[in-house]
């Protein structure tokens, strides 16, 4: 594990920075030292039990922290906008060290769980264009700056994209948005490759973020009392994650990479604001959709060894192997998200072998 190096020279543009995982990362940032530009959305009158925020707020705390924050009411979905902030940093600082995407408008709107066909077309323009589209938009401005940057420094400038780990039908368009998010970071890692930019996806996984928090009724200092909420991460650790990269120095050797917090934190050493380092979320751990019940393990992983049929001096039966069923007993197998009935005859058994991997789910 390389030496952690002061981050107090290092521009910092955290976009989607005036709350959840975005809060996080300025904080962190700050919190090593690093100046941190927090782009926001303009303060609004607080409501009662209110889970918006400001960009004033991170920029204040990432100050005392140790670093320097700077608050730029910025909406990132408006070109003009996402231009002005960009040319304010290049004004100002004169370089641009970190780039975070965090801009995330899922939670803005009230999704049911159920099929597409319930769920509110709003949704697109949530996880879409207040997530994909604002990412694109700012890593787009923010480029050139990026490389110029490259050009004249010894540290590797890093763009870390947050991409949700979401994934399933009920979590359609969190996911349609993930995959996008994961292709924008693996796209900008070949396109800033030889400009000497790295670019990669950071997954965080269950984060604690303040509109989990107020559907629990809870708060930062009592959600362990909430069950279930064991084992989620605080906004900060994902920004732990980001410090820890931005400050490697063979932080390019990663790039193109889809790296998770969890693994992040067990790499470079950090832990949660708690002490603890919780596991990653990786993909097949996530609440499986339909169909995905029916796919196989690899051959060899978790499975019972071979047992014998027909006694002592029997033939070896894999696991995997299906064995011969009477007439009309059902037949598990992939159903590929289907739900409708198998047909009562058995079908033939493959000679192939085990069809593996199942494409129900990715």
């Amino acid at each position: 594990m390389p030496e952690p190096t002061d981050l107090s020279a290092a521009v910092a543009l955290v976009a989607g920075a005036s709350r959840g995982v975005g809060r996080g990362v300025a904080l962190a940032l700050g919190e090593d030292g690093a100046p941190v530009v927090v782009p926001g959305r303009p303060r609004k009158r607080p409501r009662r039990r209110a889970v918006g925020g400001s960009s004033a707020g991170p920029a204040g705390e990432g100050a005392r922290l140790g670093g320097r924050g700077v608050a730029v009411q910025t909406d990132h979905t408006r070109v003009e906008d996402v231009r002005a902030l960009v040319d304010g940093v290049r004004q100002r600082e004169g370089r641009l060290d970190v780039l975070v995407h965090a801009v995330w408008g899922g939670h803005e709107v009230e999704a049911a769980g159920g099929p597409l066909w319930e769920q509110p077309l709003a949704l697109w323009d949530a996880t879409m264009r207040a997530g994909v589209w604002a990412a694109l938009l700012t890593a787009r401005y923010a480029a050139p700056l990026l490389i110029e940057t490259a050009d004249r420094a010894a540290r590797t400038p890093l763009v870390a994209t947050i991409s949700p780990h979401a994934r399933g039908a009920a979590r359609l368009y969190d996911g349609l948005a993930g995959a996008a998010l994961d292709h924008l970071a693996a796209g900008l890692a070949q396109d800033l490759k030889p400009h000497g930019v790295a670019s990669v996806a950071v997954v965080p996984g269950t984060v604690r973020t303040e509109r989990v928090l107020d559907a629990f009724g809870t708060s930062e200092r009592r959600w362990a009392r909430v069950p279930e909420l064991a084992g989620s991460e605080s906004p900060r650790y994902a920004g732990r994650a980001v410090a820890a990269l931005a400050a490697d120095p063979a932080v390019f050797t990663r790039t193109g990479e889809r790296l998770l917090v969890g693994d992040l934190a067990r790499a470079y050493g950090f832990t949660d604001t708690d002490g603890s380092r919780p596991a990653p979320v990786r993909r097949s751990e996530a609440p499986a959709g339909p169909g995905d019940g029916g796919c196989r393990p690899p051959k060899g992983e978790g499975l019972p060894p071979p047992r014998r049929r027909g006694g002592r001096g029997g033939r070896a039966v894999s696991p995997l192997s299906e064995p011969r069923r009477r007439r009309g007993g059902a037949r598990p197998a992939c159903t590929g998200g289907s739900s409708a009935p198998r047909p009562s005859r058995p079908a033939p058994r493959p000679s192939a072998g085990p069809r593996w991997p199942c494409r129900c789910s990715s």
